[in-house]
C-alpha cells in the first residue's frame, strides 16, 4: 500500500509539473510598439482604443504629453495632452475623464481634472486645487479622490463627487469657528486617498489617512452613500513608518487591499489582506522583500479568473517572483516579467492584460507598458534574416503556440507594406535594420506581437579610385549608402563630405569611404598648387620654374588673368 501511495504521489507531482510547464509556456508578454519614454500610472479602454496616462513625452515615436492612445498597432497623441502627470483615467456617461497633477492642456487652463470631447480636453467646472489620484463610478456619479482641499469654490478634503453638472462634498459638512472664520471639517477624508473601489454596494476608499468624515478610520473606509464607516481597527504597521493602502479590488466576493502595512485589525499580514464584509483575513503569507528595504503592493486587477498584484517585492508567499504575482484564491504563483522595476497600474484591452509602470520588460528596451496574453506565445522565423545586397527576399514562418489554431495575422514589414498571410514572403529594398512586427489575435480576442529585425548590410566599400582635373579631386567609383571624408596631410578637412573636393593647397590628399559594413582608404594624391594670387604676372617665367615630383606627384598651373594665353608647359603636369 505504501508503494502504491508513493507511486500515486509521484504521478500527481509529474502531472502538476507538466501542467505548470504548459501554463508557463503558453503565456506571453508583448511590447506595445516601442512603448513610452516615462512612467505609466493609469490605463483604461475607451471607444475601442487603449488610453494611458502618466509622466512621459513620447509614445513610440509620437510626441505625447503625459497621455496617449493605442489602437492595437500604433500610438497616437490625445490632442495637446497635459503639462503634468496623469494619475487616473475613468469613463463616465460615455465620456473619458483624466485626473492628475496638471493645470494646462496646450494653452487652455484645466485644473487637475478634464473631460475628453473627442477633439480637445475640457475643464470640469473650475476644477480642483490639488492632484487627483483615483476615480470611480458609484450611484451614477463620478467620485474623485486624491490630495486637495477645494473643488470649484466648495471646501472639501481629498474627495468629492460630480453628477455631470455640479460638484458636491462626500459626507455632511461640519464647520467650526477658527481664526475669526468658519472652516469646513468632517466632509471628506483627512489625508491622501490613493484608490477607490465599489464592493457590496458600497464605495471603499484606501489611502494614507486616519479619519473619514468625523469617523476614525485607518487607511481604509466605507461610504454607503450617506455616511462613512471604519473597517474595524483598519490597517497599521509595527514600525516608525506610516502605513498606507494603495490599491483595492473585489475578487471572489471579497475586497482585497494592498499597500504598506503588516497588521489588519490586529492580525498579522504582509502588505496585502482581504475583507469579507465583517473581518480582515490573510492572503497566504502576503508579499515581502527578502533583503533590506521596504516592500509594498501598488496595483491590483482581476484577470482570467485570477488576482494579479504589482508592486515592489521579490516573494509572494513562499514563491520567488519579481514585483508581480497572481493569486487564485488559494495559492500564489509567479508571473515571469523580466527586469520589472515597479508595475504601477493594470488594465484590460481586447482580452489582454495590460501592465504599466517603470520597467524594461520587453526586448531590453524601456517600454514601461506591456501586454499579457495567456492564450498565445507569438514568435516567427525569417529565412534569411540578413543579407549583403539588394533586393533581399525573406520567407517568414509563424511559430505561435497555445490556444486554438484559428489565429489572425498581421505582418508589418517596416517599409510601409504589410500582409495578412500566415507565412508571407517579402522583398526588402533598403539597407539597414528594418523592424518586422507580427501581430496575432487568438480566437479569444487576445492580441500579442513579436518584433524582429531584418539586417541588410552592403559589402565594405571597394578601394576608392580618385581622378583629378584642375585642382578638383573626384571619386570615380561611388556606391549607394556611402559616406565620404576627405583628408589633407592626414588631417580631416571639415565639411569635406562629398565625392568631390577642390584642392587649394600644396600637400597630400586622400579620401576615406565608409558604409554600414566597413571603410576603405584611397591612395594619397600629392599635389603642388601654384596660387596665381601670390605670383605677379609680369614676373612669371615658366622656363625658370623648377618643379620636382615624386612618382605620384601632380602640379597645376592656374592662369586666371585673361591677358595670358596658356603657355607651353601649362595645365596639368605629371
Amino acid at each position: 500500500m505504501g508503494t502504491v501511495k508513493k507511486l500515486f504521489a509521484a504521478i500527481i507531482l509529474m502531472l502538476a509539473f507538466s501542467l505548470t510547464n504548459i501554463n508557463t509556456f503558453s503565456q506571453s508578454w508583448s511590447p506595445l510598439g516601442s512603448g513610452v519614454d516615462g512612467t505609466v500610472n493609469a490605463i483604461t479602454e475607451y471607444n475601442g482604443e487603449l488610453y494611458i496616462g502618466g509622466l512621459f513625452s513620447k509614445a513610440g515615436s509620437i510626441n505625447s504629453s503625459n497621455i496617449a492612445k493605442w489602437n492595437g498597432r500604433n500610438w497616437a497623441a490625445v490632442a495637446n495632452g497635459f503639462n503634468g502627470s496623469v494619475s487616473s483615467l475613468c469613463v463616465y456617461k460615455g465620456d473619458l475623464y483624466a485626473g492628475g497633477n496638471f493645470t494646462m492642456s496646450g494653452n487652455d487652463s484645466i485644473s487637475h481634472i478634464a473631460k475628453w470631447d473627442g477633439k480637445n480636453w475640457k475643464p470640469i467646472g473650475k476644477g480642483i486645487d490639488g492632484r487627483v489620484l483615483s476615480m470611480a463610478i458609484y450611484n451614477n456619479e463620478i467620485y474623485v479622490a486624491g490630495q486637495f482641499s477645494k473643488v470649484d469654490d466648495i471646501r472639501t478634503s481629498n474627495i468629492a463627487k460630480w453628477n455631470g453638472k455640479i460638484w458636491s462634498v462626500v459626507g455632511a459638512a461640519i464647520a467650526k469657528w477658527e481664526n475669526e472664520s468658519w472652516n469646513v471639517v468632517g466632509s471628506g477624508i483627512n489625508d491622501r486617498v490613493y484608490s477607490l473601489c465599489v464592493y457590496d454596494s458600497n464605495l471603499y476608499a484606501a489611502g494614507r489617512f486616519t479619519y473619514a468624515g468625523i469617523t476614525p478610520a485607518n487607511c481604509i473606509a466605507k461610504w454607503d452613500g450617506t455616511s462613512w464607516t471604519a473597517l474595524n481597527a483598519g490597517l497599521s504597521i509595527t514600525a516608525t513608518s506610516e502605513p498606507y493602502a494603495t490599491a483595492i479590488s473585489e475578487y471572489n466576493n471579497e475586497l482585497y487591499i494592498t499597500g504598506f502595512f503588516n497588521k489588519a485589525d490586529g492580525i498579522t499580514v504582509d502588505n496585502i489582506t482581504k475583507w469579507n464584509g465583517k473581518n480582515f483575513l490573510t492572503v497566504g503569507t502576503g508579499i515581502e522583500y527578502s533583503s533590506t528595504g521596504e516592500s509594498f503592493g501598488r496595483s491590483l486587477i482581476v484577470y482570467n479568473g485570477e488576482l494579479f498584484l504589482g508592486g515592489v517585492f521579490n516573494n509572494a508567499g513562499s514563491i520567488p517572483t519579481t514585483n508581480i504575482a497572481k493569486w487564485n484564491g488559494k495559492i500564489w504563483s509567479s508571473v515571469d516579467f523580466s527586469k520589472s522595476t515597479v508595475i504601477s497600474c493594470f488594465g484590460i484591452y481586447k482580452s489582454s492584460l495590460i501592465a504599466g509602470g517603470n520597467f524594461k520588460g520587453i526586448n531590453e528596451n524601456p517600454n514601461n507598458i506591456a501586454s499579457f496574453c495567456p492564450y498565445t506565445n507569438v514568435d516567427f522565423t525569417m529565412t534569411p534574416s540578413s543579407g549583403k545586397s539588394l533586393p533581399l527576399e525573406v520567407k517568414f514562418a509563424n511559430n505561435i503556440n497555445g490556444g486554438a489554431k484559428a489565429f489572425t495575422y498581421f505582418w508589418d514589414f517596416g517599409d510601409e507594406s504589410n500582409s495578412k498571410e500566415s507565412n508571407p514572403v517579402h522583398i526588402f529594398k533598403k539597407y539597414g535594420n528594418t523592424p518586422v512586427t507580427l501581430y496575432s489575435t487568438s480566437p479569444e480576442g487576445c492580441s500579442s506581437l513579436k518584433i524582429k529585425y531584418v539586417t541588410i548590410d552592403s559589402l565594405p566599400p571597394s578601394k576608392p579610385v580618385i581622378s583629378e582635373n584642375l585642382k578638383v579631386l573626384t571619386l570615380d567609383n561611388p556606391q549607394p549608402n556611402e559616406k565620404y571624408q576627405w583628408y589633407f596631410n592626414d588631417k580631416i578637412i571639415p565639411d569635406a563630405n562629398s565625392i568631390s573636393y577642390t584642392a587649394n593647397n600644396t600637400g597630400s590628399y586622400k579620401l576615406i569611404v565608409t558604409n554600414s559594413s566597413g571603410s576603405s582608404t584611397s591612395k594619397p594624391i600629392d599635389l603642388v598648387v601654384v596660387d596665381n594670387a601670390k605670383i605677379a604676372s609680369e614676373n612669371l617665367d615658366i622656363n625658370n620654374i623648377d618643379a620636382r615630383f615624386n612618382a605620384e606627384g601632380s602640379m597645376f598651373w592656374d592662369f586666371v588673368d585673361p591677358m595670358f594665353e596658356t603657355p607651353k608647359g601649362s595645365g596639368k603636369s605629371t
